[in-house]
């Protein structure tokens, strides 16, 4: 029986401080370190190089898989006896597999603010600071867990436990400082009184960051609120955001996982041979060359204190954010249509030019391979060719050039999107006047999504553009209320939320489960 022993460890420690510095300016500092720490033991589990050399010995310390003994009745090997195994026989192949994860965050920052200046607009407010964050990131397993060495006569590229596929160290380490200073200048106030400009005041803010993996960027953001009467406020902002992967999509080592089962299709050759699903591997895991993402995000809008009834406001902000380099992965079916999308251009080229069916080599097992970069196959072999070789007699039209096996498909973690969303956002709040029984307060937000649109770009394929609505979560209306009441000690709150209707793409059932269910109405028909 297999013993599994996970041992965990959490440190956690933060500090701040905070003081004046004259009459109007005020600092802060605080420093922050958590670290993680995990350590995996599994025994016993199976050196695969340890049970190979029991299985091959002769004497009485051989590893006998069956169960019985064995002797010749006749001209037929028949089972003798129950036989178990010694314990120093098993022993002898048995381990510990064993694996140590640790991650950890230092940071420390420091931030000052107060009055820069007072003017006729009123007093120009200004905050500055800067930051330092230190990260680190390790998952290590000792000889054999993770990868053989080199001395000992294994392939390196492979471990030596039956349970567990290979997977080599993930070291990753980051440092980021940045500094930022924000600024809230008061051009007009309430005392000027210049007609339609109650008050008018502008902001801006810049946040510099310099990566020791991503290098320096500086993002600005401006905005302004306005107010032409008391009761009636308009504002808008502009800014601009950047933000590196994380470590674990930069540095998880590859791994790779097979399905269960017979396999999967091969969806360039099962038209061509018919030859169903076959065993394949598909590999995940991080990306060293991985760029960052940056946003722009522009709003607008107006906040209204409702004349004449004290403690009511509405207010309505459109909004867009366009986003560069989302992180994602292609899903396996894109993978494969892309490749087939590509071999069959190719062999499509190659026709044109005058090149006969059989002449023409996709480079199956080379680095020259035509189809999809993340599809790996095997050399096509004479026994590939003589499967092809029926399906293009039959079909002069559309012959197929002959392709290997898929060995495996590839699903890095990539710079996979660019994305466009606009919405409106709705808000209602209302304190009521003080009633006997307490203070009662509405709040309601609400929010529409006018577009959501993404565009994808796989390697060596046209952008693909998605610009559904009410898919996926996507939905069209959301929204909260929210009723929160107070007399005293006392305090209750009642709240709501509402969700539109969307689909789920990939969801998929039949018709005997959806009856057997009831029904359920969240199942799009």
């Amino acid at each position: 029986m297999e013993k599994i022993s996970t041992t965990a460890n959490v440190v956690r420690l933060a500090a701040g401080l905070r003081g004046k510095l004259g009459e109007m300016w005020t600092w802060e500092t605080s420093g922050f370190y958590n670290q993680v720490n995990g350590d995996d033991e599994a025994f016993p589990d199976v050196r695969e190089s340890r049970l190979q050399q029991a299985l091959a010995r002769t004497d009485a310390t051989a590893y006998n898989p069956f169960g019985y003994t064995f002797r010749v009745q006749g001209n037929a090997v028949v089972a003798d006896r129950p036989y178990t195994n010694p314990a120093a026989t098993v022993d002898s192949f048995s381990d510990v597999f064993a694996r140590n994860a640790e991650s950890s965050i230092l940071s420390g920052d420091l931030r000052l603010s107060g009055r820069l200046l007072k003017w006729w607009g009123g007093d120009i407010m200004a905050a500055l600071g800067g930051e330092y964050r230190a990260d680190d990131l390790a998952d290590l397993r000792p000889p054999f867990s993770g990868e053989n060495p080199a001395n000992s006569g294994l392939q390196t590229t492979d471990n030596d436990f039956l349970l567990h596929p290979a997977r080599p160290d993930v070291v990753g380490d980051r440092t980021v400082t940045s500094f930022y200073a924000e600024l809230v200048v008061p051009l007009v106030g309430a005392g000027q009184r210049i007609p339609l400009v109650n008050t008018l005041e502008l902001t801006a803010s810049a946040r510099h960051e310099s990566y020791s993996d991503f290098g320096d960027t500086t993002k600005p953001k401006i905005g302004a609120n306005w107010r032409p009467l008391s009761w009636l406020m308009l504002r808008g902002s502009y800014n601009e955001g950047f933000m590196a992967p994380s470590l674990a999509a930069l540095f998880t080592s590859p791994r790779w996982s097979i399905s269960a089962g017979a396999g999967d299709i091969d969806t360039y050759r099962n038209p061509v041979t018919n030859e169903g699903a076959y065993v394949q591997r598909t590999y995940f895991g991080g990306n060293p060359n991985l760029e960052a993402s940056e946003s722009e995000g522009k709003t607008f809008g107006v906040v209204v204190d409702v004349p004449g009834i004290k403690g009511l406001s509405v207010t309505a902000d459109h909004w867009r954010i366009e986003r560069t380099n989302l992180l994602g992965q292609r899903g396996t079916a894109q993978i494969r249509a892309s490749d087939v999308a590509l071999l069959q251009a190719y062999t499509r080229e190659q026709l044109a030019a005058g090149r006969p069916i059989a002449a023409i080599d996709l480079g199956s097992g080379t680095a020259d391979y035509k189809g999809d970069p993340d599809v790996v196959r095997y050399a096509a072999t004479p026994e590939d060719a003589a499967a092809f070789a029926p399906y293009n007699a039959a079909n002069p039209g559309n012959p197929q050039a002959v392709a290997g096996k898929i060995f495996s498909v590839n699903q890095p973690f990539i710079n996979i999107a660019t994305s466009d969303h606009e919405g409106v956002d709705l808000g209602l709040r209302y304190v009521l006047p003080k009633l006997p029984f307490g203070n009662v307060v509405l709040n309601s937000e609400w929010s529409y999504l006018v577009k959501s649109r993404s565009v994808q770009r796989p390697s060596n394929l046209p952008a693909i553009e998605n610009n559904d609505l009410n898919v996926n979560g996507a939905t069209r209306w959301r929204g909260t209320t929210n009723v929160a009441w107070r007399k005293g000690a006392w305090t209750g709150n009642l709240g709501a939320y509402y969700i539109g209707p969307w689909m789920d793409s990939g969801a998929a059932t039949t018709a005997a489960l959806y009856e057997s269910l009831g029904q359920p109405d969240y199942i799009a028909k």
